[in-house]
C-alpha cells in the first residue's frame, strides 16, 4: 500500500523539481525512529535517500530478531545508518538516541529532520521541511497536518486537546502539536538531549522547551495520510500515552501551585501567632514563592536569562500579586465576614493563580532570546 500512496501523492511537478535538485546535498540529517516497522520502510527510505541528506539515521527501538530482515533491507540503502536499542525504550528515547548519534557523527549538520517510520510522512513533505530548515536554521519547523478530512478519532481528539492545553500552558498556538515530522535546529537538538522523557511525551517536551528557549516555530502544510480508517499502524496508545503527555503539561503549573499552597499555609500560621493581617501577607509572600524560585526557574520555565533579570522581575511580580491579593482579601472579608480568614486568603490566591502563571510564563521567565527574536 505504501508505494501506491507515495506514487499517488507525488505530482509530476514535484518529480521534475526533485530530480533536478537531488544532486544538491542537504546540510541536514534525517532521523527515523522505528518500532516494529513493515517491509515498506525500506521502500520509503529508498525514496528519501534520493534527496541527498548528509545521512539517514534509523533507530531500531528494540524490535527484536523477527524484524531483522526489514533492517537488513534498510542497511542496504546507501547513506543509511542503523543503530539499535537492545530493548524497546520508547519513541522519545529513540529520538534522543538518533539526535545524539547524528550530532556527534555529523558536526557539520545545521539541523535534523525527524520522520515517522509508518509511511504517514510523504517524501515530498519531508523534503519541504528539510528545505525550510536549511534556509531558517534557527527555527523549529513543524510539518503540520490540516485535519480537514476524515481522520481517526484518536488522532483528531488527541491533537485538539493537546493544542488547546499547550496554548494555555506555554502560550504557543500551534495547529498540529503531535506531528512527528519536524525540522530541529542543531542548537535546539543539543538541549533536547537532556530531556528525560522516554515516550511520546518527548515530542511535547520538545515544543515546551523550544518555546521557553526562545525558538520560533514555522508550520509547513503537509498531507494528512492514514493507511487505514483507525490508524492501526500507529503504536500510540490513546489512554496511556495521552496521560503521559498531559502529565507533562501539568508539571508546568505544579510548582506554581505548590508555591501558592505553601504561601497560604505560612499565612495561616502567622495569623495563629497573632500577626496582623498585613504582616502575615508579607511573610507568606516572601517565604512561599521565593522558596520555590529555583524550581520554577530550572524545572518549569527553563529560563536562560541572567539570574539578576529574572530575580528583579520575580520580586516585582511578588509585590504586585501581594498587593492585589491583599485587596481581594479585604473585599472578600467585607462580603463574607463569617468565613475564616484562611478561606479569604486561599480564594484570593486561587483567583490570581491564572494571571500570575501567565505573567511568569510571558514576562518573568521569558528568555532574552525570545524577546530579541520577537522585537
Amino acid at each position: 500500500m505504501l508505494p501506491i500512496l507515495i506514487g499517488k501523492n507525488c505530482s509530476a511537478h514535484f518529480h521534475h523539481r526533485f530530480f533536478s535538485q537531488h544532486h544538491m546535498p542537504l546540510s541536514t540529517v534525517l532521523i527515523v525512529p522505528a518500532y516494529k516497522p513493515t517491509p515498506a520502510l525500506a521502500l520509503l527510505l529508498r525514496e528519501m535517500s534520493l534527496f541527498s541528506f548528509l545521512a539517514i539515521v534509523v533507530v531500531d527501538d528494540g524490535c527484536g530478531a523477527d524484524y531483522e530482515p526489514v533492517f537488513d533491507a534498510v542497511r542496504a540503502i546507501p547513506g543509511v545508518h542503523v543503530i539499535r536499542h537492545a530493548v524497546n525504550l520508547g519513541k522519545g528515547s529513540a529520538l534522543r538516541t538518533g539526535l545524539n548519534y547524528s550530532a556527534a557523527m555529523f558536526p557539520e549538520a545545521v539541523g535534523f529532520v525527524t520522520a515517522d517510520a509508518d509511511g504517514q510522512h510523504l517524501p515530498q513533505d519531508v523534503f519541504r521541511v528539510a528545505e525550510r530548515l536549511e534556509t531558517e536554521s534557527n527555527v523549529l519547523v513543524l510539518g503540520s497536518r490540516q485535519f480537514s478530512t476524515d481522520i481517526p478519532w484518536r488522532s483528531w481528539f488527541g491533537n485538539q486537546v493537546t493544542r488547546k492545553t499547550l496554548h494555555w500552558f506555554a502560550g504557543w498556538g500551534l495547529r498540529d502539536t503531535q506531528t512527528g515530522l519536524r525540522g530541529i535546529p542543531r542548537s535546539l537538538a543539543l538541549h533536547l538531549l537532556r530531556i528525560p522523557a522516554r515516550g511520546y511525551e518527548f515530542e511535547l517536551e520538545m515544543l515546551t522547551l523550544a518555546r521557553q528557549l526562545g525558538y520560533a516555530a514555522l508550520e509547513v502544510d503537509i498531507e494528512t495520510v492514514y493507511l487505514d480508517a483507525d490508524n492501526t499502524c500507529s503504536h500510540f496508545h490513546p489512554v496511556r500515552d495521552s496521560f503521559k503527555i498531559y502529565r507533562t503539561m501539568l508539571r508546568f503549573c505544579y510548582h506554581s501551585a505548590m508555591a501558592m499552597g505553601i504561601e497560604v499555609l505560612i499565612f495561616d500560621c502567622c495569623l495563629h501567632l497573632a500577626f496582623p493581617l498585613w504582616l502575615a501577607q508579607i511573610v507568606g509572600k516572601v517565604f512561599g514563592p521565593l522558596g520555590l524560585y529555583s524550581a520554577l526557574l530550572e524545572f518549569v520555565f527553563h529560563s536562560i536569562q541572567p539570574n539578576a533579570h529574572v530575580r528583579s522581575r520575580f520580586l516585582t511580580l511578588i509585590i504586585f500579586s501581594g498587593l492585589v491579593s491583599y485587596g481581594i482579601m479585604l473585599v472578600l472579608m467585607s462580603n463574607f465576614p463569617h468565613c475564616h480568614t484562611f478561606f479569604h486568603k486561599a480564594l484570593s490566591e486561587l483567583i490570581l493563580f491564572p494571571l500570575v502563571f501567565m505573567i511568569q510564563r510571558d514576562w518573568v521567565f521569558k528568555s532574552a532570546d525570545t524577546i530579541k527574536r520577537n522585537s
